[in-house]
């Protein structure tokens, strides 16, 4: 309760909110397919894509981001103290923020060359709390008032549901096995690479400006209070 209250204070204190975000199909998309390389590869998706061997594992991690996120981060940052929620592990989400985080240095775009660290405020994986549910107190006890979440599920949030805001989730790369098992009866297998038209159809991101816009109303109508 002390924590919670300390918190809560501090927030009030800086005039900001919290934000919560989900990692997987939330801002980004990740696969263990090998021809995903050939995708990142690609100059057209060097910037927006990322791949990572964990320790003890024999195939790379390849990520996709969804676009316009890191721009999302710095428009909500002075408004938000920005904590990750996720059900992945900790050492694959530890190297998605430190991507995050640290955008590469020979990046051809120009809204890479910006500062980026020490957004993300908190960071709680499957490692911390082993549930198949998200408890918002394990993350950030506070004024559940003044927390907003950003996650394609809102079933895992069984006791914040109100403070959800979702997203469609994000699918980039062709034949994971969870969209395979989502389109199974619908779709034919696709090579992932064999064509630039297929992939360009599965960038699909939420609006920017409709998250931001719900974001902007919470935080106005809360501090009217």
């Amino acid at each position: 309760q002390k924590i919670r209250q300390e918190n809560t204070g501090h927030l009030l204190q800086r005039h900001k909110l919290a934000l919560v975000l989900d990692i997987d199909h939330t801002f980004l998309h990740a696969t263990r397919d090998p021809q995903a390389k050939l995708v990142a590869k690609h100059h057209k998706f060097k910037d927006s894509t990322h791949s990572f061997i964990l320790p003890g594992h024999r195939y790379p991690y390849y990520i996709k981001i969804r676009p316009g996120f890191r721009d999302f981060l710095l428009d909500v940052a002075g408004a938000f103290d920005i904590h990750l929620y996720t059900m992945s592990m900790r050492k694959y989400a530890e190297e998605i923020v430190k991507w995050i985080e640290n955008p590469p240095s020979n990046s051809s775009n120009p809204n890479n060359k910006k500062n980026y660290k020490s957004l993300i405020q908190n960071l709680v994986t499957r490692d911390d709390v082993p549930s198949n549910k998200k408890l918002l107190h394990r993350l950030f006890p506070c004024d559940e008032r003044m927390v907003i979440i950003i996650d394609d599920r809102i079933d895992v949030w069984p006791n914040a549901t109100e403070n959800v805001i979702q997203i469609h989730k994000y699918l980039f790369w062709p034949n994971t096995e969870e969209e395979m098992n989502l389109n199974l009866n619908t779709a034919n297998p696709r090579q992932l690479g064999s064509t630039q038209i297929i992939l360009e159809k599965k960038i699909k991101s939420k609006k920017k400006q409709e998250i931001e816009k719900g974001l902007k109303r919470f935080i106005t109508n809360f501090f009217k209070e």
